[in-house]
């Protein structure tokens, strides 16, 4: 495994637990300074941990030329990517042009020429029979796993009428049980990309995982129909807290009015896919109130039944699974389930409405999912057949955000 200039917190997280077949030293080539320095402090405190203690050896090479220095890959390597994002799509050209398959975070592009690059990336790893996957740790949190076996099951919930969801998020806040220091270009939307370029991603992931199961989503299928951004604002105080830097550097002036910055995070797409009518939301706060955190919420409405999740002070902060239907087509469709979710009960809440309940161990935090990206990652590099829709779904999407945020921009 070779990492290339860790920026984000989720380079380390794929080190949170040791990966099957892949060598604990892992080859680093990046900057040197606080984000190189952050990412190894975080790796390192995975081996200092009580429970379940893992060690990984860093060979490291920092340095400005740290991308000329990448070597041409052995077989069976790859690349994590995880940080700056204008300069992300360039790392996956240049790591499959030296013959890497790439696990690459959220997002790969977040511009019109980003999404050249990526196309022509995509093109020379299919070429090359190289992989790369993106990390889509959402779509093995275990409520949004169900939510798409419910909605695909028609006899449950009938045609799709509309798919709504909505994501809070917190610039401030802590990983791994230490406060996240943000670099500062995390708050250049020209860096980090905007709201509806960075976290929605992950949201119309699950839109086309459900609409179109198994069956790509190809740029034809998806119709953009209206998009809009606005910005969270923060104070030089609040600036330094997150970042460690005095306020404000010079590449943020053009956001900076005083002692405030503004940061586009903010936005909604509104838009189609496949004739079913879609809007996602992306929201960013400073910082959670004390006892609470980031908070969500989804709707699959079908003709039969509607699917929804909540996680917010009504549910404790804890997601929680709510189902509007007959009694009766409830039970049946969790007895249809039960191959793949033995473990599911249900507690009426009404005449129509019933939560899903399961067992707590079954439930796989947010850090907990990137491991199982990276297993999943790792069986394509094995020889299984990655699905089509890896890659369609991936290009589809990019081209939803890019315009979304050009036409949220007035472009």
């Amino acid at each position: 495994m070779t990492v290339i200039a860790p920026g984000h917190f989720h380079a380390s997280l794929i080190q949170k637990d040791l990966l099957p077949g892949v060598s604990d030293t892992v080859r680093v080539f990046a900057p040197a300074g606080v984000e190189l320095d952050s990412y190894l402090e975080t790796v390192k405190s995975f081996g200092q941990r009580a429970e379940h203690p893992v060690q990984w050896v860093e060979d490291v090479y920092s340095g400005p030329d740290y991308l000329e220095k990448l070597p041409a890959a052995r077989p069976g390597d790859f690349v994590v990517l995880a940080g700056n994002n204008r300069l992300k799509t360039r790392y996956i050209l240049e790591a499959v042009r030296k013959g890497y398959n790439v696990l690459a975070d959220k997002p790969m592009a977040i511009s019109g020429d980003d999404y050249a690059v990526l196309e022509e990336a995509y093109a020379s790893a299919g070429a090359k029979g190289l992989v790369i996957m993106e990390l889509m740790t959402e779509r093995f949190e275990l409520l949004n796993r169900i939510a798409a076996a419910l909605s695909a099951d028609k006899a449950f919930f009938g045609e799709w009428k509309s798919v709504r969801m909505s994501s809070t998020h917190h610039f401030y806040k802590e990983v791994a049980g230490n406060p996240l220091r943000r670099p500062a270009w995390f708050y250049d939307i020209s860096q980090q990309g905007e709201g509806i370029a960075d976290v929605s991603t992950h949201l119309i992931d699950q839109v086309f995982n459900a609409v179109s199961p198994g069956v790509p989503v190809a740029s034809g299928d998806v119709v953009l129909t209206g998009a809009s951004h606005w910005p969270t604002v923060m104070t030089g105080d609040m600036f330094r807290a997150s970042t460690g830097e005095q306020p404000f550097p010079g590449f943020l002036s053009r956001y900076v009015e005083g002692d405030k910055l503004s940061v586009l995070s903010n936005g909604k797409i509104v838009f189609s896919v496949k004739g079913v009518p879609c809007e996602v939301e992306v929201l960013w706060n400073y910082q959670a109130p004390p006892g609470t955190g980031d908070t969500s919420w989804c709707l699959f409405e079908g003709s039969c039944a509607t699917i929804s999740i909540v996680q917010d002070a009504s549910t404790g902060f804890v997601r929680r699974m709510i189902l509007a239907a007959k009694e009766e087509a409830v039970r049946d469709a969790l007895g249809r389930l039960k191959g793949e979710f033995p473990f599911l009960e249900t507690e009426r809440i009404d005449d129509g409405h019933f939560q899903i309940l399961f067992p707590q161990e079954k439930f796989v935090g947010h850090e907990e999912c990137f491991n199982l990206v990276a297993r999943t990652f790792l069986t394509y590099l094995d020889g299984k057949p990655m699905p089509a829709e890896e890659t369609i779904n991936a290009l589809s999407k990019y081209k939803l955000t890019i315009g979304a945020t050009k036409l949220a921009s007035g472009k």
